[in-house]
């Protein structure tokens, strides 16, 4: 399935999804991470950023935050939730259009939509957008794939290898629950990687 269609499906569905995503706190969901956050000021980039939930909060702690989002739908709820972020439409794998570096890079719900070759091509971009010593949170869909439906079944092992092949390092890992009953039902929980560069370690 080409981006444009990815693209599709989420637009067709994006009032729904906004309601769900801002159903969720940002603060709750990285709490196991936030002794590993950058000091503000500083430069965060949120890749899918859907709702702009956690762009917005991402810039209420005073960091400087880019929103990719290719995904025109949900721009009106990124200006919303997070008015100050600037919008990009950039896209993994390649995140083409951005050419900064960031200290904090967010990628919340987002490489289970990707093939594993994509993936390994998501990492290392990843690793180059990111500063030395910044700090990457990469949530994992953990849960069966999806038939006729760009979802893929996700191993985190396996993609801490893919991670680490990139050039990244395990700071933590932190698993947690299906996000709402709908996911409890069809056997989906999230696992959170906290990530670096390998040459700051």
């Amino acid at each position: 399935m080409s981006q444009a269609e990815l693209n599709a499906i989420y637009a067709g569905g994006a009032d729904h999804m906004v309601q769900r995503f801002d159903a969720r706190s940002t603060e709750a969901m990285l709490a196991w991470a936030r002794d590993l956050l950058p000091a503000s000021p500083a430069t965060a980039l949120d890749v899918g950023a859907g709702s702009g939930r956690d762009a917005g909060w991402l810039a209420s702690q005073g960091y400087s935050v880019t929103a990719a989002e290719p995904v025109i739908e949900f721009h009106p709820a990124i200006h919303r939730n997070a008015p100050d972020a600037r919008i990009s439409m950039a896209t993994l794998p390649a995140l083409k259009g951005l050419s900064d570096r960031f200290d904090l890079i967010i990628v919340n719900a987002v490489v289970h939509h990707l093939t594993g070759t994509d993936r390994d091509t998501a990492y290392a971009r990843l690793q180059d957008r990111l500063t030395e010593g910044g700090l990457m949170l990469l949530s994992l869909r953990i849960g069966p794939a999806i038939d006729g439906k760009p979802v893929h079944a996700l191993d985190p092992a396996a993609e801490i290898a893919r991670a680490l092949r990139a050039g990244l390092a395990l700071l933590r890992r932190n698993d947690q629950p299906a996000a709402d009953a709908g996911e409890d039902r069809a056997g989906v929980r999230w696992t959170w990687l906290a990530l670096t560069n390998e040459a700051s370690t």
